[in-house]
């Protein structure tokens, strides 16, 4: 503290005795129009955190709106914490660093420099974001809000086409005690541009007069739209949704009480566009700023916009320590969206004993995992289309004609024998994709392969003699697999968690290759354990010509 005082004091900053909580100093920085009253708060000697940085004079702004420079409290927007690194080690450069940021931008800002940027931050000029759009980025016509209960004592609204509101939505509404989604219309109209303000000293809109003239201004021909949006409607309060190149943004606009008759909605309709036009300054209008949450955004945001696994069918056997974890990234990652659907099986319940290493919990103890699974999905992600079967695979191997990648992750040797042949033998151009995934030892190193067709190995061609030496070998010779058998249960081989949460990120990582058509190493490898195995290189390895599985396919 003392090193700060010392350097700011040297530029003219003085400590405020009287801040009790919150080290603060006063001083001036240099702007485009001359010199500027700051207020420098630090309350982060870790710098984790930047300096608040405050304009102390209202009257410096002119009354109105500037980019980075937020409205209630004048604070700067000079540094994305995210994007730098402060020096704790040198705390009195670190805060004059700052405050030679905010000096530049504020600069910048009262110079008009800056004025491009309210598209990229209109978001925060618009409204406070209340509301959740589940629409898709081209959509535009009928739409509706919901208020949707996401659990006890929370509602939030969700705008989406009218009448299409995702499963889980509905679902969870229901399962927090929640009726039947009351829908109230919204006009939902595409913009073909990016919002921005027009005047900044007449800023938000709040009268049906303004807004128009800002629509003009902004998006010329929008404002007939929404004109007609607003006649066509009925009720007191009418909304819309501005579906923009930088966002969706909601609007309401509240009939004058002089003018909620019954002739205007049912008699006289056309009139509600003269009262617009002539007492414009009458209708009040709120804004609200809308996150998204629909497919594209939720699930293409990790990958720079791309769901490799949108629209595909996949089908996930076994849902135990591998299965539980990669079901769920898999949803995370966007199967089951876009018309796709993920399709999970097995044949087990979740007991006592999985519960240390299984992605699902207490609350799903007793049940099936498949469809624990699918109902954890679909409580957790919105859009997925996920169905559990509780059936044995081998009893039901038909379903494999019918989907575009069997991935099996049942890590049971015999299983997978058994998958494998019945996918190899599927005639060529009904053949899914097959990838296994597996666990070597205790834990020692995950391996995975995907089978493409007749060029590529299948399973088998591993270790064409059931008691030869496999192909693609990792344990260290001189190490002994430790197992746990009793009776009660099958045989259980100890690990820990992070081997079958590895496992089931290497499994992902081959998926969303495939789903991309660019799969490179068919056959892969993670060294978890450097005491019980030793590394091996990804390569694509050769079908074998004495595997009894595919070499006579």
């Amino acid at each position: 503290m003392a090193e700060i005082d010392a350097t700011l004091l040297r530029i003219g900053f003085l400590r405020d005795a009287s801040a009790a909580f919150i080290p603060k100093w006063r001083g001036r920085i240099r702007a485009f129009r001359g010199e500027l009253a700051v207020r420098v708060e630090v309350d982060d000697l870790d710098f984790a955190r930047p300096p608040r940085i405050c304009l102390e004079d209202r009257g410096a702004v002119d009354g109105r709106l500037y980019p980075h420079l937020l409205p209630a409290s004048l604070a700067i927007c000079y540094l994305d914490s995210n994007a730098a690194v402060l020096d704790r080690y040198r705390p009195g450069g670190t805060v004059l660093w700052c405050i030679q940021q905010a000096e530049r931008v504020v600069s910048e800002v009262l110079r008009g420099a800056a004025d491009r940027d309210f598209a990229h931050e209109f978001n925060v000029y618009w409204g406070l974001p209340v509301f959740f759009s589940d629409l898709p980025q081209d959509f535009e016509g009928k739409a509706a809000v919901a208020w949707v209960r996401l659990r006890a004592g929370y509602e939030v609204p969700v705008l989406a086409p009218h009448g299409k509101f995702a499963t889980v939505f509905s679902t969870l509404h229901r399962k927090n005690g929640g009726g039947a989604l009351d829908e109230i219309p919204c006009a939902a109209i595409r913009v073909d541009a990016a919002l921005t303000i027009d005047a900044p000293d007449r800023w938000p809109p709040t009268q049906w007069a303004r807004l128009s003239e800002w629509l003009d201004a902004v998006t010329p021909g929008t404002r007939i739209e929404v004109e007609a949006a607003l006649i066509a409607a009925r009720g007191n309060v009418r909304s819309v949704a501005l579906h923009a190149r930088n966002g969706v943004f909601m609007l309401l606009v509240t009939i004058p009480a002089v003018f909620r008759k019954l002739e205007f909605e049912k008699s006289r309709p056309g009139a509600m566009k003269g009262l617009l036009e002539r007492y414009g300054v009458k209708f009040t209008v709120s804004t609200y700023g809308v996150e998204r949450i629909d497919e594209a955004f939720v699930y293409g945001r990790n990958m720079n916009g791309e769901i490799p696994l949108a629209g595909k069918k996949i089908l996930l056997i076994g849902c135990g320590t591998i299965g539980g974890y990669l079901g769920h990234m898999l949803a995370q990652n966007g199967a089951g969206t876009l018309g796709g659907q993920l399709i999970l099986i097995d044949d087990d319940k979740l007991g006592p004993q999985n519960l240390g290493r299984h992605v699902l919990g207490m609350p799903y103890l007793d049940l099936n995992k498949a469809e624990a699974l699918a109902q954890f999905i679909a409580e957790q992600l919105p859009h997925i289309s996920v169905v559990g079967e509780p059936r044995d695979i081998l009893e039901m191997k038909p379903r494999m004609y019918k989907v575009d990648l069997v991935i099996d992750a049942t890590g049971t040797e015999a299983v997978s024998i058994a998958v494998n042949d019945f996918v190899v033998g599927i005639p060529g151009d009904k053949r899914p994709g097959l990838l296994h995934v597996w666990i070597l030892g205790n834990g020692a190193a995950a391996q995975g392969l995907l089978h493409l067709g007749p060029e590529t190995a299948c399973y088998k061609c591993l270790k064409p003699d059931l008691a030869g030496e496999g192909r693609v070998g990792m344990l260290r010779g001189e190490t002994e697999l430790a197992r746990v058998a009793g009776c009660a249960d099958s045989v259980f081989v100890p690990f820990p968690v992070s081997a079958s949460v590895q496992a089931a990120a290497l499994g992902l990582e081959m998926v969303l290759d495939w789903g991309r058509g660019m799969p490179r190493a068919l056959q892969r490898n993670r060294l978890l354990n450097p005491n019980q195995a030793h590394a091996r290189k990804d390569s694509r390895i050769a079908p074998s010509p004495r595997c009894p599985a595919c070499s006579s396919r």
